[in-house]
């Protein structure tokens, strides 16, 4: 499991790309619509940060990103160990 509130410090960008990977099974196609769905944020606005533009609640969305992702593995965990 990633923790996104510590990882990629200084890369915002590269955190909000391995979260979208990670949350798409690893495919890139459609992993940016499926990460701006999680996070509950407009497509265009993911593609700005995406591109760098600053993100003013940076640590709050990446604190999203760490419990999704966490809640995604637990989940995945009991469906193949139940």
């Amino acid at each position: 499991m990633t923790d996104y509130e510590t990882a990629f410090p200084d890369d915002f960008p590269a955190a909000l790309k391995h979260f979208a990977a990670h949350l798409n099974d690893g495919k890139v196609y459609g992993a940016r619509q499926r990460a701006a769905e999680e996070l509950r944020t407009p497509d265009a606005t993911l593609k700005g940060w995406l591109d760098g533009r600053p993100c003013r609640h940076e640590a709050l969305v990446r604190r999203a990103m760490t419990l999704i992702a966490n809640q995604a593995a637990s989940a995945l965990s009991t469906a193949v160990h139940p």
